[in-house]
């Protein structure tokens, strides 16, 4: 079987061949076969298993039973089982949703699971309207349509990969797709592609694309381009700066600033121009799939229109990265005020795109690309369930005040740091709901040329400029602003079936049933912000590593807290009434926790909006601007922010904003029932955790108002990591024979031995920093992301492999994302050890950039004060030790109550 690796594991690969010398660099192994799958779970009319311990050429077979039956044969086997770091995943794909049996055969045995549910897309929007033929290559149940043609892309067979039909075979991905840059065959120019531009003819190096996508689209063969992990035109497998002129990976593909291969002078080139296809879907396979240094375009063109050519076009579960041009792009074809051959049915949804960093861009307006998902001169179009972050030029919704295109949707999506064009719409009739807006630096929505949008439960979280209307209209119903300022120009309107005058064609495409599907209400719409924020938790984004439900979605996972002001830790309330009179605070907010429904009582000593403030929940959903009462807030955390802001950042890695002044005079909360019973825990150490056993901690409940449903409980404390204590010799190295030296756990008493090199040996294992008696340390694989000295903000993961570091055996780490903080305080100047699992890549130690070095470790010295751990690159963190330069005093047990010190709570 074909091994298609993963980027993590090739890269890692690469970077340990550094000498012919052993160094103690992480080991990535495999673990002891498993009875059962490690991991499983379905996802959008997909599944997924992986099993620890076992290499893809030890599956033999793989079956499936449910609402479809059938088994991975021919290069569905061949791709969608494949190597992970640690074992084999799994994918089966093109599933109706239902419940599932999957049975995965091994040389070892066989691993079954029933009960997978498969959940179905969601096809709201117009994509879908009064349309059953289904967008893409896939039919409206999840299954492929027929005689559809499945191509599988990876890194390694890009440019050998083949399409062959009606005899015809073009070879390489970028051949394959970017029909504008075909060669013409014309007489003088055979090898040349052409272009015809405002009546010139250009000519430019042509490629092998032969116009396969237009033959099968004639014949109605439906094409699926599945990608499997990262395939880069750049070669950076990572987000990056590279410099458009540089000659890509892929062949095919437009040329930088130049006609040749269908580009365009000024255009920064690396597209796959699709014209004249129809049933088109591209998508990754599993949670890695990756489009690195280049773009799509689908395309339509007068000739072909009348026969349903340039429509039905489909893009999901894909991450964008490194685009020197556009991302994704959709254009139709326009002849004065007429659209001649409209791009029609175009469906982009679950992917993930980020701000690129070119240098040498072919006009200078270009150095972060051009578009990330763009729009022109088309109709029926729905872009939902994506992740933009840190992109500049986003969605462009019409080239010019003249461009038309109609009928589109935008939902559940995020955009995160983003600086403009969210969208900027012109001519059209738009519907927004359900997104999230966080961070805009320069403007959110920006409507021109009678452009009209009807906005509803999105949320505008820190956001400059979230409603700019320069022409047409937006009309507002439900729709949130926390912390937002600049441009508010749109209609907020209490009645969803209230119209507004924009000018648009379409202008009351929103009330009017014969125009839309809203009201008739058929469109899977959240009537909360918060239960919104939930929904893009579990939805959002490409297919994760871990499927979380819908239902098992928490409050906490969808705050918003640590992105606007990390650091800051809720008090916790249950006695009532409470009352509290902050006073002025400056760039940051106050939080408060509840455990039962309340009445907030907040005053500001300013009602102006540059100076007031704002009350919230953690997920960001705003209640009140000013001072005020809000009756019946649920259970949960909240913010008082102040109102007015300074914005953060774009670009790659984005900045959150920084909050303003606001002066709270005074913040009262009452129990919404005085009667109520609101929980007051106070904990207990009952079984003190060693480095052998889990500990206990008792949780009594001493609050003595209402009638009290759960006096006690108990949660595991997890067993205490080693803690060694200085080296000690045992035996002397000669020059001849090796030395022994020895340590003891602090804790336990577990004695450690290990060999001292021979006098004037310079090869062998470099010694690893050893914790001392004094030092902090923290091992993810036995204490989870619980520690009494760091604080630890982030996800755990398995399956990144295994580390070996000091003689121990580590296999759970800490995602470096960017929600991911360690903190601590160091009492002294010290020194600060992190093992990672990748080498070559840049970790954040108080904002400064620090790279792992050969053997995948990173070490700094601190000074005494706060220390704060942060993602630079996406890397997993298995080990951390800080070392002082002095003894740290064992500080006194601190009482806790609702998980805080007296001191924390108040």
């Amino acid at each position: 079987m074909q091994k298609i690796r993963k980027v993590f594991a090739k890269v890692v690969a690469g970077l340990l061949i550094v000498s012919n010398l052993a160094i103690a660099a992480p080991s990535m192994t495999y673990a002891a076969s498993a009875t059962s799958f490690t991991t499983y779970g379905g996802w959008n009319e997909m599944m997924y298993a992986t099993i620890k311990g076992v290499k893809d050429a030890d599956v033999t077979a793989v079956s499936y039973s449910g609402p479809v039956s059938g088994s991975l044969t021919g290069e569905d086997f061949e791709y969608l089982v494949r190597d992970t770091a640690d074992g084999a995943r799994v994918d089966v794909m093109g599933l109706k949703p239902g419940t599932y049996t999957l049975k995965v055969t091994t040389k070892t045995g066989t691993y079954t699971q029933s009960g997978i549910e498969v959940n179905a897309q969601d096809r709201s929007g117009y994509a879908h309207y009064n349309y059953t033929d289904g967008v893409g290559a896939y039919n409206d149940d999840g299954t492929l349509k027929d005689n559809a043609i499945v191509l599988y892309v990876t890194d390694e067979n890009k440019n050998t990969v083949t399409l062959s039909y009606g005899g015809v075979t073009v070879a390489g991905i970028g051949n394959i797709l970017n029909s504008v840059g075909k060669a013409c065959g014309g007489a003088g120019h055979e090898t040349e592609c052409k272009k015809v531009s405002k009546g010139k003819t250009y000519y430019g190096k042509g490629n092998t694309n032969q116009g396969i996508l237009q033959l099968l689209a004639e014949n109605n063969i439906p094409l699926v381009i599945r990608m499997v992990g990262a395939v880069s035109e750049s070669g950076l497998y990572k987000t990056g700066t590279w410099a458009a002129a540089n000659a890509g990976l892929i062949d095919g593909l437009t040329d930088y600033d130049s006609n040749d291969y269908g580009g365009s002078v000024g255009d920064n080139g690396h597209m796959a121009r699709m014209k004249s296809a129809k049933d088109v879907t591209i998508e990754g396979v599993g949670t890695d799939a990756a489009m690195d240094g280049w773009g799509i375009h689908f395309m339509s063109e007068t000739s072909t229109t009348a026969a349903g050519l340039g429509k039905n076009f489909e893009v999901r579960n894909l991450t964008f990265m490194n685009q020197p041009e556009d991302a994704i792009g959709m254009e139709g074809v326009q002849e004065g005020s007429v659209i001649t051959a409209p791009v029609e049915r175009c469906w982009i949804h679950n992917n993930e795109f980020y701000s690129p960093s070119i240098t040498g861009p072919a006009e200078s307006d270009k150095a972060e690309g051009d578009g990330s998902c763009d729009f022109k001169r088309g109709e029926y179009l729905t872009v939902s369930y994506n992740y933009f972050e840190g992109c500049h030029k986003t969605n462009l919704v019409g080239s010019s005040d003249t461009s038309l295109q109609y009928n589109l949707t935008y939902h559940h999506n995020i955009w995160k740091g983003c600086k403009a064009r969210q969208p900027l719409g012109r001519q059209a009739n738009m519907h927004f709901y359900n997104n999230q807006f966080i961070g805009t630096t320069d403007y959110a929505m920006n409507t021109r040329a009678n452009a009209y949008i009807y906005s509803e439960y999105n949320l505008f979280f820190m956001t400059k400029n979230p409603m700019d209307v320069r022409s047409g209209a937006i009309k507002s119903y439900n729709d949130s602003f926390s912390s937002c300022i600049g441009a508010m120009t749109g209609t907020v309107v209490t009645d969803k079936s209230t119209k507004v005058k924009s000018g648009n064609k379409y202008e009351n495409f929103d009330t009017d049933a014969a125009l839309s599907y809203i009201p008739s209400g058929t469109y899977q719409l959240q009537t909360s912000v918060t239960d919104a924020a939930k929904v893009l938790k579990a939805y959002n984004g490409c297919m994760p590593e871990t499927v979380k439900k819908l239902e098992n979605v928490t409050a906490s996972e969808c705050s918003l807290l640590s992105y606007c002001a990390p650091g800051v830790t809720p008090i916790n309330i249950s006695d009532y009434p409470y009352t509290a009179a902050p006073g002025k605070l400056s760039k940051t907010v106050y939080a408060f926790t509840v455990g039962g429904t309340v009445d907030v009582t907040v005053s500001f000593a300013s009602e102006d909006l540059t100076t007031t403030g704002c009350l919230v929940n953690e997920a960001g959903e705003c209640f009140k601007v000013g001072s005020g009462t809000v009756t019946g807030l649920p259970a949960g955390t909240y913010m008082v922010m102040p109102y007015n802001i300074q914005s953060g950042g774009n670009g790659v890695n984005p900045a959150a904003g920084a909050f303003k002044e606001m002066t709270i005079n005074s913040i009262t909360i009452n129990a919404a029932d005085s009667n109520a019973h609101y929980h007051n825990y106070v904990s207990k150490v009952t079984k003190e955790a060693t480095c052998t056993e889990e500990g206990e901690v008792t949780y009594t409940c001493i609050a003595t108002n209402g009638t009290c449903d759960k006096k006690t409980y108990t949660e595991v404390i997890p067993k205490k990591a080693h803690t060694y204590g200085e080296w000690k010799v045992v035996k002397e190295a000669t020059e001849t024979e090796e030395g022994l030296k020895s340590h003891s756990c602090t804790v336990c008493g577990a004695e450690e031995t290990a060999s001292i090199p021979k006098k004037g040996s310079t090869g062998g294992i470099e010694t690893p920093e050893i914790p001392t008696g004094d030092s902090k340390v923290h091992n993810f694989t036995t204490s989870d992301a619980n520690s009494s000295f760091f604080v630890i903000s982030g996800n755990l993961a398995s399956n990144k492999g295994t580390v070996t570091y000091n003689g121990l055996t580590l296999t759970q780490c800490l995602k470096m994302e960017s929600s991911t903080s360690i903190k601590f305080t160091a009492p002294s100047a010290g020194k600060l050890t992190l093992v990672f699992g990748e080498s070559g890549k840049n970790v954040k130690i108080n904002g400064k950039k620090n790279a792992s070095d050969s053997n995948c470790i990173v070490t700094v010295d601190v000074a005494a004060g706060s220390v704060e751990i942060t993602k630079g690159d996406t890397m997993n963190l298995f080990y951390i030790i800080y070392t002082p330069e002095k003894t740290i005093p064992t500080p006194d047990p601190v009482e806790k109550k609702n998980g805080l010190s007296k001191a924390e709570d108040g």
